[in-house]
């Protein structure tokens, strides 16, 4: 059975926390589909749909906003076009989130890594020298640890390094003189990191949320039943 909903623990990201929902709400679908003992799932269909449909609007999704919940006969059509168009934009979301991924990232060779972890290292000693107290060195040792482990990735980000700077520029400002040789540190570990960066090829353009469009729902096609009858009748030869 799918466990309740964290609304608390999702991503700040609107679409990455709709990618997230989605997966979610497939798993609760899933197990409305194996607890129905009378094989007709168009309610559990709508109520996916619902589910989705809320997400998006509450999240400012705007790619799904034209689709609205089909009457219980159109259930299996609707829900199987639906289904489709949303795993159309969660893919888009998953491939943006990879491509900025990539922007904002580093691919760093054997040697860069170590000279930057004998950069944190020191970094690090400061720390432990200085005179702070404990819940301010255990915040920056955390820091400096998550960007020590970025590092070691296949590509490192720079989310976390640059939050270890600001930290230790904001402890600095406030009087930690102890830590100012760390700026020195910082600098070689930014210059490493942009001379990797330069020898990367620059993207074309950021990834945007417009880059996702709107997925119309289908159109429904109306027959012309007395042009169909007159093309019957003329084929008729008697």
């Amino acid at each position: 059975m799918a466990e309740p909903i964290n609304f608390d623990n999702l991503p700040e990201d609107p679409q990455q926390a709709f990618v997230v929902l989605v997966g979610l709400f497939d798993e609760q679908l899933a197990d409305d589909i194996r607890g129905n003992e009378e094989g007709d799932t168009r309610l559990a269909l709508i109520s996916h749909m619902n589910k989705i449909t809320g997400a998006a609007r509450a999240l400012h999704i705007d790619a799904l906003s034209n689709w609205e919940l089909p009457d219980h006969d159109n259930a299996y059509d609707a829900h199987h076009s639906f289904d489709l168009a949303t795993k159309s934009i969660v893919l888009q979301f998953q491939i943006q989130k990879a491509r900025i991924g990539q922007i904002y990232s580093v691919e760093l060779d054997a040697a860069t890594k170590a000279r930057i972890h004998n950069l944190v290292n020191e970094i690090r000693q400061l720390i432990e020298a200085a005179d702070l107290d404990e819940r301010k060195k255990n915040s920056l040792f955390s820091k400096l640890n998550a960007f020590d482990a970025d590092v070691d990735r296949a590509r490192t980000r720079f989310d976390n390094g640059m939050l270890m700077g600001i930290s230790i520029a904001n402890l600095i400002n406030k009087g930690a003189d102890a830590l100012k040789p760390a700026n020195e540190l910082l600098r070689r570990i930014n210059e490493l990191l942009g001379g990797a960066k330069s020898k990367e090829a620059d993207p074309e353009r950021l990834p945007s949320p417009d880059d996702v469009k709107h997925i119309e729902k289908p159109k429904k096609q109306i027959r012309d039943f007395g042009r169909g009858s007159r093309e019957l009748d003329d084929e008729i030869p008697f």
